[in-house]
């Protein structure tokens, strides 16, 4: 009869970021021991708190399953001698297996033949007792980031273990560990007393829990307290700012999420909203509010653990202590602001950017003059503000506050160019220089900004690669994936065009002597990679994609490989379409072994088949035609023109044979074949079409 099977480790205060990969490890540990004991199970589910691990496997059988184990021993032909005896081989084999010779079979070894063997047959045994024997096991496999040592046996783990339940449907299964010995007992909510709690049943676990407001699971735990968050602010006519990973945090650090509702004074609204939000977040695991209108409001909700007759007093001390906060940040703020910003900008001097790239002042001055190449190579951007922008795009690096909170930096450099007087698309540009942060948050929103924050990116992207610097595997210390894709994402969206290789030369050439390695194909390769993404993600073909790189890397322009691929995309249903692409393809093909450089040019005068002219004929007239619409980014109307070569080329390939003897007839057909190459690579190169 099946039953479920449940493990709970009561522990002290574990900490939030250690939980999930905890319950991955009990999933994981206790699928690998279930097979090698051959415990069926249907299955295996885990959830935590910051008191306990739960682990439960469902559909549990009484008994694991008979095991049958092969030995293998010496070669067959060692079974019996000449007389017919069983040799001194086999005895000892069958000896220390247990059994006698008349048992051993023969099995044919992929590596030595045939080989003598013995069966074992191993029966199944209590459910309880294989459990028993695997719990122990998976509890000291368990790695955390810390560990501690807390008794006689010196077994590590995150905190101290102080109660281990163990059961089977009804049934308690017995092992000890640590020195606590596995029962049926657990406790209850710390604000309530911690209870004891005794469970009947393992299925009855979760149900038991919330009767004594332990909300065990993890996802219930995060519906309620989203649910409470957004009834709290509702009651305030409010809406709650609910971030994702400030709810997750607050999951684990709870077992029963309760939203405690207060206020702070009005005179902490003048601080910088996202300085508000971080302070709250970051030090206090609160939630600000904002009205119907998005503007801040002077509500916040903090989180506790459980309702107790003390709620009143709880709500006293989290204002108390957010008010505290508020005037450290108030103090920090107001001394920063007293501070004029050229003083900042004097104190990158003494930040050091990398040992062989100078220092922060140094890089704020490459910035400086690679926004001034873009503004003069990008219509429509005005200079001055990105004149008057990218000096100070690191002088917040040196204020109280961003030393303070790191997470503001660029953010502060905003606030306090506004408070210099800058204009306000010049202070924007400052506050959004790290922008994007991350895949999906927002680009800078005007061009201005768009540009510092492409000069501050290349720079990073050049700096460390002309050191050796290139991430490898998951190793990314300086976060070069996700300036590479910011870069990325600003010129595809925002429409910004850009020569990218021209780029990274002239930024290369601001960089000291120490940064000896300037490669451009090493940056542009890396940019190319994160623009796949973009592309893949956009749901084009891995081909199609491929077959625009060569435009990505001889200009750089994302935008316009975005127009190439959406055309391209859209004519390779076509079946004529398909077929020219398989020529061109062939085309390419034939020049692959070609030794030295074609010019591309045919000489009329070598042509010795209809064939040839033909095809030169044809070739002539779609250059004429698609030349001038691929410069005009007509690329649909281009690629469409292609096929008029079709016929011809079909023919050229049929009757024509490119390597001829005659080395000037060869080269002058190779040259015709580096012409049907060109003319379709000036689009997109169909050859990397499958």
């Amino acid at each position: 009869m099946k039953a479920d099977v449940l493990l709970e480790i009561r522990i002290e205060n574990i900490p939030a970021r250690f939980i999930t990969s905890a319950e991955e490890q009990l999933k994981k540990y206790m699928a690998e021991a279930a097979a090698e004991a051959n415990l069926k199970y249907e299955k295996i589910e885990a959830c935590g708190t910051y008191k306990r691990l739960v682990l439960f496997m469902r559909g549990v059988p009484d008994k694991t399953e008979e095991k049958t184990q092969v030995f293998l021993g010496p070669s067959a032909k060692l079974l019996k001698d000449a007389s017919g005896k069983y040799t001194k081989q086999a005895e000892g084999f069958a000896r220390g297996k247990g059994t006698v010779p008349e048992k051993l079979t023969i099995t044919n070894d992929p590596k030595k033949g045939e080989v003598l063997s013995f069966i074992k047959k191993i029966p199944g045994i209590k459910a309880e007792k294989a459990l028993a024997e695997i719990f122990p096991k998976i509890i000291s496999r368990l790695q955390f980031p810390k560990t501690m040592v807390w008794e006689a046996s010196r077994m590590r783990f995150a905190r101290p273990i102080r109660g281990i339940i163990a059961m089977r449907g009804t049934k308690t299964i017995s092992f000890s560990i640590a020195g606590i010995k596995a029962g049926r007992t657990t406790v209850g909510l710390n604000s309530l007393g911690s209870p004891k709690v005794v469970i009947d049943k393992a299925e009855n676990y979760l149900e038991t829990m919330e009767k004594v407001n332990v909300v065990a699971s993890d996802e219930k735990r995060q519906i309620l307290l989203r649910t409470e968050l957004e009834k709290a602010a509702k009651a305030m006519n409010l809406e709650a700012d609910i971030d994702e990973g400030l709810l997750t945090e607050n999951v684990y650090l709870t077992e029963y999420p309760v939203c405690v509702v207060s206020n702070y004074s009005q005179e902490f609204l003048k601080l910088p909203k996202e300085l508000v939000r971080l302070v709250m977040k970051k030090q206090l695991k609160f939630f600000t509010t904002h009205n119907s209108k998005g503007k801040l409001e002077s509500y916040f909700i903090g989180i506790r653990d459980g309702i107790s007759k003390g709620q009143q007093n709880v709500e006293e001390g989290f204002r108390n202590v957010l008010e505290a906060r508020f005037r450290d940040a108030i103090f920090f703020y107001e001394r920063d602001l007293a501070m004029p910003l050229e003083e900042f900008r004097k104190k990158l001097k003494t930040v050091t950017f990398q040992d062989k790239l100078g220092s922060m002042e140094d890089r704020a001055a490459r910035i400086e003059k690679i926004s001034a190449w873009l503004a003069k190579n990008n219509s429509g951007a005005d200079a001055k503000i990105i004149e008057a922008a990218a000096p100070h795009v690191f002088s917040d690096l040196t204020s109280s506050l961003v030393r303070e909170f790191t997470e503001l930096q660029g953010i502060m450099g905003g606030y306090y160019a506004s408070h210099a007087g800058m204009p306000k698309k010049a202070a924007d540009a400052i506050g959004q220089f790290y922008f994007p942060a991350s895949a999906e948050s927002p680009l800078p929103e005007t061009q201005e900004a768009c540009l510092v924050s492409i000069a501050g990116k290349t720079d990073t992207l050049a700096a460390d690669f002309s050191t050796g610097q290139i991430p490898t595997g998951s190793e990314d210390p300086h976060g070069l994936r996700r300036q590479a894709l910011g870069l990325m994402r600003i010129m595809l969206e925002k429409n910004i065009k850009i020569n990218l290789p021209e780029l990274f030369k002239y930024a290369y050439s601001l960089l000291p002597e120490a940064a000896n390695q300037r490669d451009i194909s090493v940056p542009m390769e890396f940019l190319w990679q994160r623009a796949e993404g973009l592309f893949s993600a956009e749901g084009y073909a891995f081909d199609e994609i491929k077959a625009v790189k060569a435009s990505f890397m001889l200009g750089g322009d994302i935008a316009d490989c975005a127009a190439r691929l959406k055309d391209l995309s859209k004519l390779r249903s076509n079946k004529e379409f398909s077929e020219i692409a398989a020529l061109f393809k062939r085309a390419k093909n034939i020049l692959k072994n070609v030794n030295g450089k074609l010019s591309g040019i045919s000489d009329a005068s070598l042509y010795q088949t209809e064939e040839e002219k033909n095809l030169a004929s044809a070739l002539d007239k779609a250059e004429k035609k698609c030349g001038p619409l691929a410069e005009q980014k007509k690329y649909a109307a281009a690629l469409t023109g292609l096929l008029a070569v079709k016929p011809a080329l079909d023919t050229f390939f049929l009757k024509v044979m490119v390597m001829d003897k005659d080395e000037k007839i060869k080269m002058n057909r190779l040259n015709l074949m580096k012409r049907v190459t060109l003319l379709a690579e000036a689009i997109a190169d169909l050859s990397s079409l499958q």
